[in-house]
């Protein structure tokens, strides 16, 4: 192996190509459904029990659950095609005593409808509820109902989500991990092999310059140190007077990489319609080192080098629709003088939300600077180059008013604020 081997009698124990699996492998699940109505139509449900007493659970599908406790979970079949329609019916027995639960799947009860309901109770169904989000975790009458589930999850025909904190997590949570044991006879009689693992456990005769090789995949959870973890071979050789044992262990840590989740569609006209836009960040996408001033404003920015971020702020009162920026060469740090000795050149943005290439959070990472009207291209043609003067070396990060914003989050190499 890559810290060493060890030697039995007759026989050596070759830590090969098995596992093949790094010390720690990553994996990236598939994002989950944000919501209920992301996943319809509803085909499942993971429901943990919170009632003090065990009792036992038959769905209106013949699905049973026999002697659930306590913070136990069950999962089962659900969708509308019952004479319910969208109420589904399950049926308990505790100590001898009928009841049912009922769980609402049109996705419009307000307290099961994604994953901020996970841990909420359950079972009383829509109309009993007689609770919002507002008044999440109040607990209403709900009649012969039994409401001592919690939402732990939800699975349906396009999607899934579970809930981890009440230890169910959906079917992507975890993943598949692949791992073995390969035992090469390189000795001049037959060895006993005995394995001793919970998921490899073998015993078998591996006959003279033969190999023997067992791969198992068990499905692991994110940070479970006991994939493959102190797994013990013992090989003794067949006959040996000795009769002398040999071990040898690994392990692999499972971690979890959170899927990137792709930000919801803001457009300029959404946070306009709270008002005006009042600033907006840019990166800095040129080669120089730079001074840049607000015209309108006179708001300053000294030593912004490529990379760098800037947020400028105005009133649309002031800048009408065009906010103007004109920018120096700097001195690069040499004092905290602003330069307007070497003109660079001017930028220009539009700030109606009528600039179809600064809109909105699609635009994130666009070129900027030439403005609206001398930009010469549409959504389609995005990515042309302008014959304007105008520098078009920013790219968009985010834009706000006092009430509402969008934020790219784009790599920068630090944030420069205003001088004043």
């Amino acid at each position: 192996g890559e810290n060493g081997e060890f030697t039995c009698p007759d026989a050596v124990i070759m830590s090969s190509d098995l596992p093949t699996e790094p010390n720690m492998c990553t994996f990236v699940p598939p994002q989950e459904a944000a919501s209920c109505y992301e996943l319809k139509d509803v085909t499942e449900l993971t429901m943990v029990w919170n009632g003090d007493d065990p009792v036992n659970v038959t769905t209106y599908f013949g699905e049973t659950f026999n002697n659930v406790q306590k913070n136990e979970s069950i999962t089962f079949a659900a969708n509308t095609s019952t004479p319910l329609g969208n109420n589904f019916e399950i049926y308990l027995d505790a100590s001898g005593v009928s009841s049912k639960s009922v769980f609402h799947l049109s996705c419009s009860d307000n307290a099961m409808d994604g994953p901020d309901d996970c841990g909420m109770p359950q079972g009383g169904g829509k109309q009993r509820r007689r609770r919002t989000k507002s008044t999440k975790g109040t607990t209403a009458p709900n009649g012969p109902l039994i409401d001592l589930w919690k939402l732990g999850g939800m699975k349906g025909e396009n999607g899934e989500f579970g809930c981890p904190e009440q230890g169910t997590p959906s079917s992507t949570y975890g993943t598949n991990v692949t791992f073995g044991i390969q035992i090469t006879n390189r000795g001049d009689e037959p060895l006993d092999v005995h394995i001793i693992d919970a998921d490899l456990g073998i015993d078998e005769t591996i006959g003279v310059s033969d190999t023997y090789e067992i791969v198992k995949t068990k499905y692991v959870m994110p940070n479970d140190e006991n994939v493959h973890n102190n797994t013990t071979v013992y090989v003794t050789a067949v006959g040996s007077e000795s009769g002398a044992d040999c071990s040898a262990s690994d392990s692999v840590l499972v971690e979890r990489v959170e899927p990137v989740i792709p930000p919801t569609p803001k457009s300029c006209s959404d946070i306009k319609d709270s008002g005006d836009i009042t600033s907006v960040s840019l990166v800095w996408n040129g080669t120089e080192t730079v001074d840049v001033e607000i015209d309108a404003t006179g708001e300053q920015f000294k030593d912004v080098k490529p990379g760098n971020r800037i947020t400028f702020t105005f009133d649309q009162a002031v800048t009408t629709n065009n906010v103007d920026m004109t920018i120096y060469m700097s001195n690069d740090g040499v004092d905290d003088i602003f330069t307007r000795t070497e003109l660079l050149g001017k930028s220009e943005f539009h700030v109606s939300c009528s600039d179809d290439d600064m809109d909105g959070n699609e635009d994130c990472g666009e070129r900027q600077g030439n403005g609206k009207n001398t930009r010469r291209r549409t959504k389609s043609t995005k990515g042309t180059t302008s014959t304007s003067n105008l520098i078009n070396d920013w790219l968009l990060d985010g834009m706000a008013n006092d009430s509402d914003s969008f934020s790219c989050d784009l790599a920068n190499t630090g944030e420069v604020f205003s001088t004043d």
